[in-house]
């Protein structure tokens, strides 16, 4: 072992003084009112220390001279502190010391290291320790704030769909899992009747008996409110995810069964509980939160206090479509729709010249929500004109801001058959744009080919309306429909916009026929033409080649935000991609 005369030559010439090593140690090098120094071995053994004073005195007895270093360090970190020791200069590490303290068992301490050399040996090193419990504590503290509840101290919604993806992304080969969505029947009852108090205590008892259905691998999680979320350990395969999401529901409705006491009332609360189940339900853990969420909901439909596996015939009963419907509405009163834009390219210069807005919407619990689902919820609910005037006021509004900008792009926006139809459409129509302070050159409104066809004259007067104002006018997913000559030519049509269905046949089975009929009746009414859903590089040639004019589509760029597509129109230059390739 390294003696403490070792150290004498190094510790003199860091201060400049050739006397002996207890001179050295007297300096301020060794003693300090906040660190606590010691002389290390090369192995790691304590030679000395200086005193131990303060809340140092709580290692007393573990940094004993003679102690090996890495047989108090806390076995998580002694991989870290041999490396330390295997550096050629100077090396920092934390490090969490074991102490004599029961109540406070581990230390947290940053370690600064000077290795002490002489000649070509490694003496060992001068340690430096400085005692960042209370630092590392506060992080701890804050990052358990941010990923627990605060009532129940389980992990969050956000907590348990991390810990979930982490497992998913880690099954073997045929293996699942599953997800049970748990919420208290006649809570809202308790709650509203007897206080947030009372509901407190109820949601915490809860906790505590759900907790006891679980296994060790199974992760407990509060969604919020009276929702509770688990999630399963790794089955080895469907058939058992499946038993043991059965056995988990069944054991948690017998818990649940039994009063909950609060002070002098005895109440009862069941449960209603939906299984999601990886991966036939679905492949992340979001759209398993998904699944068992409206498996749930059917539960509470058939007269809650049970438990359902999710079935794709779930996805469409009523009762949820009733419900989102509700969250739709929600959605629309407080903004948070969302309208992304999908850039369309010139197959003659790159360039992006245009983009479609398209509504999105991030539902809280089920994530992205299909278009066609929510748009139908919205037609079938009698919303459909406010989500149409919705999402046209925000990509006008968005459009005249790329104007001030400086892009020249121009914003493609959806009129729906039943907005065209309104007897003040026109008026509104040109209301918008001027609320909006955007140049009419700068829009283009997109109209399915049924819009075209019920009251034929009455909707000319309203596109010619709309021409007279300078703005273009498209045929949406056309070929789909009724595609006549006769009304083409008849209404003031400046753009054909090629369906994604055609499109896709042009990989699929190399048939061409449709799109070069549509290609060719475009041309042949002076019309331009672009394609929609070009997502190979096949595609975009023949389409080029063939005379369109432009396409969009995931090839070039998938629908984007607002800020990402001013990101795009700086940066992207489509140019090279749609040039033709060389051989």
């Amino acid at each position: 072992m390294t003696s403490l005369e070792d150290f004498s030559s190094a510790l003199a010439s860091w201060l400049g003084d050739s006397a002996s090593v207890s001179i050295a140690l007297t300096e301020h090098l060794w003693h300090s009112v906040e660190d606590l120094r010691l002389l290390v071995s090369q192995r790691g053994e304590i030679v000395a220390r200086s005193d131990l004073s303060g809340d140092w005195s709580k290692l007393k007895n573990t940094l004993a001279e003679g102690i090996n270093l890495a047989d108090v360090i806390h076995e998580g970190d002694v991989a870290a502190w041999r490396d330390a020791l295997l550096s050629t200069d100077h090396h920092s590490v934390e490090l969490r010391l074991h102490t004599d303290i029961d109540a406070m068992p581990l230390m947290s301490v940053r370690a600064k290291l000077r290795r002490c050399d002489r000649e070509d040996d490694v003496l060992g090193f001068f340690v430096n320790l400085r005692d960042c419990t209370d630092t590392v504590t506060a992080q701890q503290q804050l990052l358990h704030q941010t990923t627990h509840d605060d009532l129940t101290q389980l992990p969050n919604r956000s907590h348990l769909l991390a810990l979930m993806s982490e497992r998913l992304q880690q099954l073997p080969e045929g293996a699942a899992c599953a997800v049970l969505f748990i919420d208290l029947d006649r809570f809202k009852i308790i709650n509203d009747s007897l206080g947030h108090s009372i509901g407190d205590v109820v949601l915490q008892q809860a906790s505590a008996r759900l907790r006891t259905c679980l296994g060790d691998d199974d992760i407990l999680a509060r969604f919020g409110g009276d929702e509770f979320l688990i999630g399963l350990g790794v089955a080895k395969s469907l058939a058992q995810a499946h038993e043991q999401a059965e056995f988990v529901a069944k054991k948690i409705l017998r818990e649940m069964a039994a009063g909950f006491v609060v002070e002098s009332d005895t109440l009862h609360v069941t449960a209603s509980i939906g299984i999601g189940v990886y991966p036939e339900d679905s492949a992340t853990a979001e759209g398993l939160v998904q699944a068992a969420d409206i498996a749930m909901y059917v539960v509470k439909s058939r007269g809650k206090n049970g438990f359902a596996r999710h079935s794709e015939a779930m996805d469409k009963e009523l009762f949820v479509q009733t419900r989102l419907e509700q969250e739709l509405r929600g959605a629309l009163a407080d903004e948070s729709l969302q309208v992304h834009y999908q850039p369309q390219i010139s197959l003659v210069d790159g360039q992006v010249f245009g983009v479609e807005a398209l509504a999105r919407w991030r539902h809280p619990r089920l994530g992205e929500v299909e278009p066609a689902v929510f748009l139908e919820l919205a037609q079938n609910g009698g919303i459909a004109l406010a989500v149409d005037a919705y999402v046209q006021n925000r990509a006008l509004a968005d459009a005249a801001e790329w104007q001030r900008q400086g892009f020249n792009v121009a914003v493609s926006i959806n009129i729906s058959p039943a907005q065209i139809k309104q007897a003040n459409f026109l008026d509104d129509f040109q209301q918008r744009l001027q609320r909006a302070e955007v140049a009419p050159s700068m829009v283009k409104a997109e109209l399915v080919e049924t819009a075209l066809l019920d009251g034929a004259d009455d909707i000319l007067n309203k596109l010619q309306g709309v021409k007279a104002l300078g703005v273009e006018l498209a045929i949406d997913d056309f070929g789909t429909g009724y595609s006549s000559l006769s009304y083409l030519q008849q209404f003031p049509i400046d753009w054909l916009k090629i369906d994604k269905t055609f499109v896709a046949e042009l990989k699929q089975s190399g048939n061409s026929v449709l799109v070069d009929a549509i290609l060719a009746m475009g041309k042949g009414l002076g019309m331009k033409l672009i394609a929609e859903g070009v997502e190979h590089r096949e595609q975009l040639d023949y389409l080029r080649n063939n005379g369109c004019n432009a396409v969009q589509g995931f090839l070039l760029a998938p629908a984007l935000a607002k800020d990402e597509l001013s990101t795009l129109l700086k940066q992207t230059d489509f140019s090279a991609l749609i040039a033709p390739e060389i051989a």
